[in-house]
């Protein structure tokens, strides 16, 4: 059986940075860096030049810092592109609106997937690779799934996984208090 703290030891470093739980080395001074400004540095470079012009060395130079002082915040340029990604997306659209129907939800959803490429178009040329894992990552992959699975059924998977029994009218009281 695992200790405490076993699944925070398997967390890879990018998604518990991204995730906001990987702790700070007490050692030292505060850091002057952040990870959200070097990411944000990160950002600003691959608008402007493109997704090959970012590099430590090139981040560094417009947070005006040592390349080396990065890696006390980010372990390498896959790790900062990775959260660079997930950066660019931004914000979830948010939830159905009052009186939306599904076409016009998967409209507004897609009008912001849409508006973030515009944004960033580089983003799109990151592979996909596995499982969203990353904070807006996950927020972009729920987002539509209200609109294309239809309620009852939303109802009935979630209450196979609660253990519930969807046709139980307490039951399906207690489902849609979880929506």
């Amino acid at each position: 059986m695992a200790g405490p703290g076993a699944a925070e030891a398997e967390l890879p470093a990018t998604v518990a940075a991204a995730w906001g739980v990987r702790e700070r080395s007490q050692k030292g001074p505060k850091p002057a860096l952040s990870l959200a400004r070097i990411v944000d540095a990160g950002v600003r470079v691959a608008d402007s030049e493109g997704l090959d012009a970012v590099s430590m060395g090139r981040v560094a130079a417009l947070l005006d810092t040592a390349p080396m002082s990065l890696y006390r915040h980010v372990s390498s340029k896959d790790e900062l592109v990775r959260l660079m990604v997930d950066a660019a997306w931004g914000d979830s659209p948010g939830p159905t609106l009052a009186g939306e129907d599904w076409r016009a939800g998967l409209s507004r959803w897609a009008w912001a997937m849409r508006a973030a490429l515009r944004r960033h178009p580089w983003a799109a040329h990151i592979p996909i690779s596995g499982l969203p894992i990353m904070p807006r990552e996950i927020d972009e992959f729920l987002a539509p799934i209200p609109y294309i699975i239809p309620a009852q059924l939303f109802a009935a998977l979630l209450a196979d996984a609660k253990g519930l029994d969807p046709d139980q009218p307490r039951s399906l009281s207690k489902i849609t208090r979880t929506l």
